[in-house]
């Protein structure tokens, strides 16, 4: 009985840090991206080439722990989710 506890605290924790990865990456990327548009499109070449740099530090020395917790509590809740699934789609027979 302990083994198969430990399995599913490992795959649980595997699990939640593949998808709080995956979240934390797209939102860090997807931020980038249109930081540097708006520096892009708003502003001269010479002013978002010299802004942009100095954003891009400051946005990330400010959303760095929000998006880390966020991306942290949506990671557990899928694998909360995933737990919850595997549990009611798994056969008696199978001991899951």
């Amino acid at each position: 009985m302990m083994d198969s506890f430990c399995y599913a605290g490992h795959m649980f924790e595997q699990t939640t840090l593949t998808i709080s990865r995956w979240l934390y990456g797209l939102t860090i990327t997807s931020c980038a991206v249109w930081l540097a548009w708006l520096c892009f499109a708003h502003l001269p070449l010479w002013g978002a080439l010299f802004l942009l740099p100095v954003l891009c530090m400051l946005a990330a020395m400010v959303g760095a722990p929000l998006l880390a917790a966020a991306s942290l509590l949506a990671g557990t809740m899928g694998a909360l989710l995933m737990l919850m699934v595997r549990r009611w789609t798994a056969s008696p027979r199978s001991g899951a």
